[in-house]
């Protein structure tokens, strides 16, 4: 399942019920505790979750309004055959969650190059 976000061009018959549900769910991630110092060393600090609202967050989806297609995860190892489903409407997302989800992108990229960089061959 695969939904769009977007911090500007959104669906604007999203309620406000539904954008708080929306922000339950992104605040749920804990982003806003993650420790800068340790971010900053390179690392990630691991934050315990209690509760991700997912469910809620599934429930706003409709279903009958989206495109599917056969395509492939988007992580590794990227199995193919992977039957996708994208829910047609946009949904909002705050700066503040999208800015927080770019930078954790961008330390996992620099983990993985640092050991891809340092790898030992013989």
């Amino acid at each position: 399942m695969g939904l769009i976000f977007d911090t500007q061009r959104y669906d604007e018959s999203i309620t406000d019920a539904e954008i708080e549900i929306i922000d339950m769910f992104f605040d749920s991630l804990l982003w806003n505790k993650l420790d800068v110092d340790t971010l900053a060393s390179g690392a990630v600090l691991e934050v315990p979750l209690k509760s991700i609202n997912y469910g809620q967050l599934m429930n706003l989806a409709s279903t009958n309004n989206r495109f599917v297609y056969t395509g492939s995860l988007t992580t590794p190892p990227c199995t193919e055959k992977v039957y996708w489903n994208v829910i047609n409407r946009i949904y909002p997302i705050k700066e503040w969650h999208l800015s927080a989800f770019r930078y954790l992108i961008a330390q996992q990229k620099r983990q993985e190059t640092d050991k891809t960089k340092y790898k030992i061959t013989s």
